[in-house]
């Protein structure tokens, strides 16, 4: 019994901490199994030497290095088993995959599949001899598991290499355990490589969680990261997980605040310095450090910074093998920085920053070495998507150009380091001036950027200007003539600040603005301060905002208070005169429909809804005549949008033949359709109210009758009185009017009715106008930006422009693009302020012409009735109310 309890014991503690017997080969196994298996008390020296000479030439030098240690000699056989085991990790691990993984992600992600399998590690077998090893003690008994299970040491390793043995050749697959990546760049491919992936599965007896599956999507949600085809960014919910994270109380709970910003690190710009207060205080802390933080006020501006630096994360772009790389590096005083771009499609897209605060030693160093450095630290950091390829490293300090072609006699051994690492790349050091090297730049500094000029060519500015003679003599300006530290060169500075700045010419000032402005673009006040600390010239207040104001970058992403055009007010002429028609869906299918024709009248608001199958300029046709023109006749107007059916030489055929005027909306305004946008809501509200919504096509005639029977709140009238003078019969109505009625009594009856309720039709209540906002000078701007409203890939314009403008109306102007003429809303629109390209020193707004003549939408026209009216001061023309005949 004492035998098989200690046995037992034994057991008991493998399974706990796993083994070390499988990372042994099997002829060293027979070589110590006697002695591994000996159940003795004496201390176990003989094994320590047995597997020291049985397994000492391995590579695995951790293992060899535990047993030489002679205070191995007295432990047992399950400790030493559990050292072992804590030093002797399977090669491959699977945090190695999940560091580089988005190295390794295909490179075309149009179409993404993301597929879960089910019962993971339960999919591999457990060796016949392995299987003791698991044994779990329960207050049932003791228990073994025959198939892999969670927790075990080098599961994860395992289960990483069977999937990868799986989809090694497929370079259009990644593995991360038993999540699958799949894209392609259309659904062609995507349908093929999903029959391919699913095969190989089947192959395995591998089953997929269709919960968990996702199948041609554009985005995915992958190991903490939206992944699309523009590019990778932190997931959202994780972000506003850590936006909302509160402020830690102590060491331990920031260190876990910490942990999860770094976890995005290669997403921020200039982490390092962001984080390097809050990185002080775990300095010299312990792991599970509970000692309260006091907080400073710089370690709480840091705290926040760090939120809004991963609010604002940068979206990172997909390697790809035959894009230029170039890698930007450089060092300060306490940190250094680099960022890696390649050159994809005329713009260069960042693949990732890094950033690392320097310590003690480090900030001893001279510049060459801090540069250096620097160039060392970037080349390790993203040596995974730089190995194999010729890349460019760009440095602002022109020593180190040279450095790889110097002898290394008397060069110290750290610098010699730092140089063989790099000359394993194929690379090419070229310089880069500081003033262009602003993203590493900034990633090693914290401070704002101070940007020289040449004290020479300065100087000989200065010299020639016809401003400045006048200005020394003003009393009020105490303009100096210093030395410049370190040269021979005399400058002009104003002192009555207390940092010395030199007087900028008027020659230099437009290139001296845009050298500070356009690093990060900030507005008017914030580049006034930047300059003014820095330089000084009269009136420079005014050219900061006059020349920030026409900043076309500025205006093109920045965006301000819309413009939000008038509400107008367009009375019908007639009923069933003017009709307004639009398209609702994909819907649920419903009996074989997916969509939905929508027709309303504009007068009397009379709805109808069509379920269609699909959207063909056919279909929408022929619905429009079966289902309207059939039963109210041809109107003189109809308003669509600028769908493909509408616009279809089918349907404009229609319109032609039957004599109907057809207004089109403007892009991207679906207000001008409102009449029927509106009524969508209705519409869709009443149809999800159904308990079964998904046979909506069965409750649609139902749903019609009710809204048809509402009454409306403008005019106290139902829809169907304004038709049929009347409100129609509904189900469960206990009483009508049967009685017979003389045919002039109904006559008068309707004419009563329409007159009471004619004149409330045009009534609205409320202040219609109160988001109204239309910038003053819109109306005599020559030129405008045009907001892009349909989807931007990440990090492109808000506004498009500027673009000229050759009419102009009160809802609508129509500029020119790309040599045509385009009529946009005026929703759209903002005003572009230019400099003049004939003199750039004496920047202005552009100037203002007299308006072209009045250009209406054409949704604004109104009845051809004569009507009285008058004129306001902005050119509009205001109608007198009328009665229609009955």
């Amino acid at each position: 019994m004492e035998s098989l309890f200690r046995r037992h014991r034994i057991r008991k503690s493998l399974s706990k901490f796993d083994v070390i017997l499988p990372m042994l080969e099997a002829d060293t196994l027979t070589q110590v199994s006697d002695i591994l298996y000996n159940l003795g008390e004496e201390p176990y020296e003989k094994l320590k030497d047995r597997l020291i000479t049985v397994y000492g030439d391995n590579q695995n030098q951790r293992i060899r290095k535990l047993l030489e240690e002679k205070r191995l000699g007295s432990l047992k056989p399950s400790q030493l088993l559990r050292q072992m085991k804590q030093t002797a990790g399977d090669l491959m691990s699977a945090e190695v995959v999940r560091t580089l993984w988005l190295q390794a992600l295909p490179k075309r992600m149009q179409e993404i599949l993301s597929l879960d399998l089910e019962r993971a590690y339960f999919n591999i077998p457990i060796a016949e001899s392995d299987i003791p090893k698991t044994a779990i003690t329960t207050p049932f008994g003791l228990f073994e598991f025959t198939r892999m299970c969670f927790g075990l040491r080098n599961a994860s390793q395992t289960f990483q290499r069977f999937m990868d043995a799986i989809f090694r050749d497929l370079p259009y697959v990644f593995v991360y355990i038993d999540d699958i990546l799949v894209s392609s760049v259309d659904h062609t491919e995507h349908e093929v490589h999903l029959r391919e992936v699913i095969r190989r599965l089947a192959e395995q007896g591998l089953t997929l969680n269709l919960h968990k599956c996702l199948f041609g999507v554009h985005e995915v949600d992958f190991l903490g990261y939206r992944i699309s085809s523009s590019g990778i960014s932190p997931r959202q919910t994780k972000v506003e997980e850590i936006i909302s994270y509160p402020r830690p109380e102590t060491v331990n709970g920031l260190r876990k605040f910490l942990g999860m910003v770094n976890f995005y690190r290669r997403s921020l710009p200039h982490a390092a310095d962001t984080l390097k207060e809050l990185n002080n205080y775990l300095q010299g802390s312990k792991k599970n450090d509970r000692t309260p933080i006091i907080w400073t006020e710089a370690a709480t501006a840091a705290f926040d910074k760090s939120k809004q630096a991963l609010a604002d994360a940068v979206v990172l772009g997909h390697p790809k093998p035959d894009a230029e790389l170039v890698l930007d590096t450089d060092a300060s005083d306490t940190g250094v920085g680099a960022v890696l771009q390649q050159h994809d499609e005329g713009t260069w897209i960042p693949l990732g920053f890094f950033s690392k605060p320097l310590n003690e030693a480090q900030q001893k160093y001279s510049t060459y070495d801090r540069e250096l450095l620097a160039m060392y630290l970037a080349v390790k950091h993203f040596h995974p998507l730089l190995e194999g390829r010729h890349f460019t490293i760009r440095t602002d300090h022109k020593p180190l150009i040279h450095a790889f072609k110097q002898k290394s006699n008397g060069t110290e051994p750290r610098r010699i380091r730092h140089l063989n690492y790099i000359s394993q790349f194929t690379t090419t050091i070229s310089h880069i001036s500081g003033s262009d090297n602003v993203v590493a730049d900034t990633l090693s500094r914290m401070e704002e950027i101070t940007l020289s000029e040449d004290p020479d060519t300065l100087a000989q500015e200065q010299q020639a200007d016809p401003e400045l003679p006048t200005l020394r003599v003003n009393p009020q300006l105490q303009l100096k003539s210093l030395t410049v530290p370190g040269t021979n060169c005399s400058l002009i500075f104003e002192t009555s600040t207390a940092i010395a700045r030199p007087y900028i010419p008027q020659s230099q000032r437009v290139a001296t603005f845009h050298r500070i402005h356009d690093t990060s673009h900030p507005g008017i006040r914030a580049t006034r301060r930047l300059i003014a600390q820095r330089y000084f010239w009269p009136s420079m207040n005014a050219d900061v905002a006059r020349w920030t104001r026409a900043c076309i970058p500025c205006q093109r992403s920045k965006v301000g208070r819309h413009t939000v055009a008038p509400i107008g007010v367009f009375p019908p002429a007639g009923r069933f005169e003017h009709v307004h028609l639009d398209i609702i869906g994909p819907l649920p299918p419903s009996q074989g429909k997916a969509y939905c024709l929508t027709m309303i009248d504009r007068c009397t608001r009379w709805p109808e809804a069509v379920p269609i199958r699909e959207t063909s300029a056919e279909t929408i046709a022929k619905a429009f005549y079966e289902r309207w023109i059939s039963r109210f006749g041809v109107p003189l107007k109809i308003t669509t949008d600028q769908g493909r059916q509408f616009e279809s030489q089918l349907f404009t055929r229609l319109t032609t033949m039957l004599g109907i005027q057809r207004l089109r909306t403007s892009a991207y305004h679906p207000q001008a359709n409102g009449v029927v946008e509106r009524w969508h809501r209705s519409l869709k509200a009443a149809l999800t109210a159904r308990l079964d919504s998904a046979n909506w096509v069965r409750h649609l005639p139902t749903i019609l009758l009710g809204l048809r029977v509402v009454m409306r709140e403008d005019n106290k009238a139902s829809t169907a009185e304004l038709v049929y003078g009347r409100t129609l019969r509904l189900p469960g109505d206990l009483f009508s009017d049967n009685q017979p009625a003389e045919t002039e009594a109904i006559l008068q009856e309707l004419r009563d009715t329409f007159r009471s309720l004619q004149p409330a039709l045009f009534h609205h209540t409320g202040n219609l106008n109160t988001r109204m906002f239309v910038p003053k000078t819109l109306s005599t701007c020559t030129h405008v930006f045009l907001r892009h409203d349909a989807i931007r890939r990440p990090l492109a314009p808000t506004y498009d422009g500027p673009y000229q403008v050759l009419r102009r109306g009160d809802k609508v102007f129509t500029i020119k693009m790309d040599d045509r003429e385009t009529t946009v809303t005026i929703d759209r629109l903002k005003p572009a302020y230019t400099l003049p390209t004939e003199d750039n020193d004496s920047p202005r707004s552009i100037t203002n012409t007299p308006p072209p003549p009045s250009h209406q939408e054409p949704t604004t026209n109104t009845s051809e009735r004569p009507s009285h009216g008058y004129t306001t001061r902005s050119g509009r023309t205001v109608r007198v109310r009328w009665r229609p005949n009955v």
